[in-house]
């Protein structure tokens, strides 16, 4: 089905871009502008069918998350401030405040770093396009080595308007984007629906994305197993 979909999508978007681009004859402006902003929407729409099929794909089993091979592990600390770096940016427009903290030694995970990358980008992307003006959120990652395995965890505040939603209503596919954000970071499917492919992506690596202490507590928690035997050191040495 997907597949059907994408056909005639893929078509308006190459007509648009031809006509964006000028390369069937001189347009004026006026066109080509509103066919960039048919083409920008139609590369929206083919990036939904793609998060539809990778979900499917990863709860079903039919696909897994590619692996860090050996050390150099993935450092998830360096991707988190990566990420943060690029949003933020993003959100000065509206005044949203994001104040974060990471290890200053990595945090290796034995994940692919575009798999992470991918993953924390959503994660963060859908938190900031759900939060009100002005609002404060927060973000910090740490070890958690009573766990088994040892384990990274990054807990994030949840906006305001995710924090009040029960966890069914968290994860609901139908859970409309918030702000003016949206159209440049949340996801075409929603916030519910991102997050839902965040967690099958955690889950597909070992991790979760878990609500600790139930519906009242609005904070959300990525975690991901440390990649051993690297992280048992590093845990020894810090206790």
């Amino acid at each position: 089905m997907l597949h059907e979909l994408r056909t005639p999508i893929n078509a308006i978007q190459g007509f648009a871009e031809l006509i964006q681009q000028q390369l069937i004859g001189p347009t004026p402006h006026q066109y080509r502008s509103l066919a960039a902003s048919i083409a920008a929407d139609a590369a929206r729409i083919l990036a939904g069918f793609e998060d539809v099929e990778r979900m499917v794909q990863l709860e079903t089993g039919r696909t897994t998350i590619d692996a860090a091979i050996g050390p150099p592990w993935t450092d998830l600390g360096a991707i988190v401030a990566r990420m943060i770096a690029q949003v933020e940016p993003l959100i000065a427009p509206r005044e949203i405040r994001l104040r974060w903290t990471v290890p200053e030694t990595p945090v290796p995970i034995a994940i692919a770093a575009a798999e992470a990358e991918r993953t924390v980008w959503r994660l963060l992307a859908t938190l900031v396009t759900a939060a009100a003006p002005g609002e404060r959120l927060s973000m910090a990652l740490d070890l958690v080595p009573e766990l088994t395995p040892a384990t990274a965890r990054l807990r994030l505040t949840l906006p305001q308007a995710l924090a009040m939603r029960d966890h069914a209503a968290l994860f609901a596919p139908d859970t409309a984007r918030g702000g003016t954000a949206g159209s440049y970071l949340g996801g075409m499917l929603g916030n519910g629906f991102a997050l839902r492919l965040c967690d099958a992506e955690l889950r597909a690596a070992g991790g979760a994305l878990e609500r600790p202490g139930g519906a009242t507590n609005p904070v959300l928690d990525m975690t991901l197993p440390l990649a051993l035997p690297i992280a048992l050191d590093r845990v020894g040495a810090g206790s």
